[in-house]
């Protein structure tokens, strides 16, 4: 039998320095290293060069760090072998226990999959070893939630555990750490939150009186509005000075509550993930400074945190699911008699070939992204990953939908019989995706971006001249870049092209970016469509490092199949060098025969203003 404790780690030695993390002093009083928050603002540290505490950033400016292509790995043998172990009985336990058409049934997790969550200290492996849990770290933390993606609805509850840990490391007290993290473990805790998107107006609680005397009152989307014991609520109160309201995060303790509060939890249907519990919570209750998650009026850092937290969790949880997927599909048309031709199968056809070629690298893609942030996140390295957890948030939105294509096309045109799971599958998937929306990811990332560029690169007004030569040297930039990294070096030789069209790329990001702000500044807020062109770039660019390194370090150490992961590197670099060109192409602008960006989004404000697709049938006459 497989030990649980043999997993607990020896890395409290490791340490995060960037800004944002927890304090090395409090790690060190708390015997727990810093975990990195994935949600900062303005927290770079001006004594390092760019390059070395974000990698986005840097590939953006045309900046390249060469431990940044090191791919993260154990370092320690046995640590390796611990998580395989636990692996392989979580796996073997969820197969066992978890009849996903019974969950569907019954809406909620039967007693039997509870046993196995519970004897497998799923949850202890998401608190820190300081507050009795297991301590995991995020690389172990990633290889869970593949395994938890057996059914959408249980790696769905124990990402809002996930995220409700998170919150309370960052920003708890050292008492609400000490009373609510071990609670958590044991299950004497179970909390939820009020759901909230980034960047969003949600309707939020709101504080009444002042002093000691405060009452909190409000109705408002939740997570587990009915199982909860510990609810997250963010209120706003109003200022005595300046009377603005602003935002907090504050803990409810539903156990602490007198006979004259309200807690009333309705749950909401939903098309998917019908264990999970989600709806609406309407509270009133007194509150005490106690109840003060970090600092009055920070509520809003509190909650992009709750919603940066759950974007590795989601991404795992997608990885594992899509892997299955593939496995699944790729077994059906290996079996699956075609239609369009006799005596063969559907795998023989070019048509599925192609749908599981796009398919199987962009799960390759998404794979290789989360372990790579996950482990660049362990590793002693003073970075941010603001940027790279909302782009690998977009990659797994997208490897979802991808997910849902395949299972509609092998399914219906290529003859499979749809059976009971895929149905299920898209159901869960369509919930899943509204669950996990997007957002404003695009306006985060970009803004983000375009303000770390101008502050490293910002040079006042030139003169005309200056700016004729500056626009020349950006042109020839683009049409012609040349080689200064030598990227390729640190990479397997047949990943030389993949390396040398990645840092072309960055060049030509570099020479867009210096081209963008110096003409249009300021107004690059307001252009949605300039912003999505330069985060496709974004994302496709870290897609290439991690599956560059990814693959160069299995081919070096003689993984079995990496030979396949050349090729779905080269491809997948190839690809994407080619979608990047094309964005970028349209930023530039430099033909100047069509304002392309401002035109992107005209057809769809005409629809909107009105009211629908109001074009007349094509043989309509003018009368």
């Amino acid at each position: 039998m497989f030990h649980v404790q043999r997993i607990v780690r020896a890395s409290a030695g490791r340490r995060l320095t960037a800004r944002g993390t927890a304090s090395n002093a409090e790690a060190e009083k708390q015997n727990v290293s810093p975990v990195q928050r994935l949600h900062v603002s303005d927290a770079l540290i001006k004594e390092l060069p760019i390059e070395r505490q974000s990698l986005t950033r840097g590939l953006a400016m045309d900046k390249f760090e060469k431990d940044f292509f090191i791919y993260p790995e154990h370092q320690d043998a046995d640590d390796l072998r611990n998580i395989e172990g636990f692996v392989k009985v979580l796996r073997d336990s969820l197969q066992q226990s978890v009849d996903s058409g019974e969950i569907e049934k019954s809406g909620t997790l039967s007693e039997v999959v509870k046993l196995a969550l519970d004897r497998n200290a799923i949850v202890s492996t998401l608190v820190p070893s300081a507050f009795q849990g297991l301590g995991f770290t995020n690389k172990d933390k990633i290889r869970v939630f593949e395994e938890l993606s057996i059914d959408f609805s249980i790696s769905s509850m124990m990402q809002a555990t996930n995220s409700a840990v998170s919150l309370l490391i960052h920003f708890g007290s050292s008492e609400q750490k000490e009373k609510y993290l071990p609670r958590i473990v044991d299950g004497r805790c179970r909390p939820g939150f009020a759901y909230i998107e980034q960047g969003s107006q949600a309707p939020f609680a709101e504080i009444y009186g002042s002093g000691q005397q405060l009452l909190l009152e409000g109705k408002f989307k939740a997570v587990n509005p009915q199982s909860a014991n510990l609810m997250f609520v963010f209120a706003l109160k109003r200022d005595p000075v300046d009377n603005k309201p602003k935002l907090s995060c504050f803990l409810i303790d539903r156990n602490e509550l007198d006979d004259g509060s309200k807690w009333d939890g309705k749950r909401d249907g939903t098309l998917g993930l019908k264990a999970f519990e989600y709806g609406d919570l309407s509270i009133r209750c007194s509150i005490s400074d106690d109840a003060l998650l970090g600092e009055e009026g920070r509520g809003r850092d509190v909650a992009n945190e709750l919603v940066a937290s759950g974007r590795m969790p989601f991404a795992a949880a997608v990885s594992g699911f899509a892997k299955r997927l593939v496995d699944d599909l790729s077994t059906l048309c290996n079996q699956t008699p075609s239609t369009a031709t006799e005596n063969t199968v559907l795998a023989s056809s070019s048509s599925v070939q192609r749908l599981l070629t796009h398919l199987s690298t962009k799960v390759y893609a998404l794979e290789a992204v989360t372990y790579y942030l996950g482990g660049i996140i362990d590793e002693n390295m003073p970075i941010l990953v603001d940027i790279e957890s909302a782009l690998m948030h977009r990659l797994a939105r997208e490897t979802l939908k991808e997910c849902v294509s395949a299972i509609v096309e092998l399914s219906g045109s290529k003859g499979i019989e749809i059976g009971p799971r895929y149905e299920k599958w898209i159901r869960d998937i369509s919930t899943l995706l509204a669950m996990n929306s997007e957002g404003n990811v695009t306006e985060e990332v970009a803004m983000s971006t375009l303000s770390s560029w101008a502050v490293t690169n910002y040079s006042h007004a030139k003169s005309s001249i200056q700016r004729f030569f500056k626009m020349a040297s950006h042109e020839k930039q683009l049409a012609n870049p040349k080689l200064k990294h030598f990227i390729a070096e640190h990479a397997h030789p047949s990943l030389q092209d993949a390396a040398q069209e990645l840092e072309f790329t960055m060049s030509r990001v570099h020479a867009i970016l210096d081209k963008l702000i110096a003409e249009r500044g300021k107004n690059l807020e307001a252009d949605y469509a300039s912003m999505e062109n330069l985060v496709r770039v974004l994302q496709n660019n870290l897609i290439m490092v991690a599956v560059i390194s990814r693959a160069t370090r299995s081919y070096s150490i003689g993984l079995r199949n990496s030979d396949l992961e050349i090729f779905f590197a080269t491809q997948l670099c190839t690809r994407l060098s080619r979608s990047s060109w094309f964005e970028l192409d349209a930023l530039s602008n430099h033909f100047n025969l069509l304002k392309l960006n401002p035109s992107l989004l005209s057809a769809g404000r005409a629809v909107l203003e009105m009211g629908g697709y109001k074009i007349e049938n094509p043989f309509e006459r003018n009368w």
